[in-house]
């Protein structure tokens, strides 16, 4: 069975594939857009009683963590598996932690005695918990690509699971510096 238009290139139907996944992508933005909209719409441009110095660990763990993620392909174009599982475990260990400082703060800020319901804190926890639901699914994935990277093993030719779960991730953290820059900065 090949592909209708008669190509049925491996190079082709990876680009096709590729940007598929692209618009996906674009496409999970409009979430975050639309908070974001909301947020200024009602918190009237204030920034809320956030930490900014914990957002600016979770910002620097999550890009760390993204940039970690991306040198797990260069590990599969060189044929080295191992480097990439272990590439994949430094990006997940430093996403867990921004993921975990993300739930402190929403500890911290439970406990604070801020009314939970003002319009700041609601966008900030809608905003965040989008985030984290993300975060969990791009974790997910990096994990569900390192087993099969180790589990069927990946060519530099062939490593799409790969590409595309650290594509996600990127996103995510692409996501969370947005969301650090909404919600704690301006």
């Amino acid at each position: 069975m090949g592909i209708q238009n008669g190509n049925d290139d491996p190079a082709y139907v990876l680009r096709g594939v590729r940007t598929g996944f692209g618009v996906f992508l674009a496409s999970q933005t409009v979430v975050f857009i639309t908070i974001i909209a909301v947020r200024f719409l009602m918190a009237y441009g204030s920034v809320g009683p956030y930490s900014q110095a914990l957002g600016a660990v979770i910002t620097v763990l999550m890009v760390a963590s993204a940039l970690v993620a991306r040198t797990s392909r260069q590990a599969v174009k060189n044929g080295d598996l191992s480097a990439m599982a272990g590439r994949l475990v430094v990006a997940l260990a430093l996403g867990a932690a921004a993921f975990l400082l993300v739930l402190l703060e929403w500890v911290a800020l439970r406990q604070s005695g801020i009314a939970m319901t003002t319009p700041t804190l609601e966008v900030y926890f809608t905003l965040t918990g989008f985030w984290l639901l993300y975060a969990l699914i791009g974790g997910f994935l990096l994990i569900a690509a390192r087993a099969r990277g180790l589990r069927v093993g990946y060519t530099a030719a062939s490593h799409w699971d790969l590409e595309a779960a650290t594509y996600f991730w990127t996103f995510v953290a692409l996501a969370w510096i947005a969301v650090y820059l909404v919600l704690y900065v301006l």
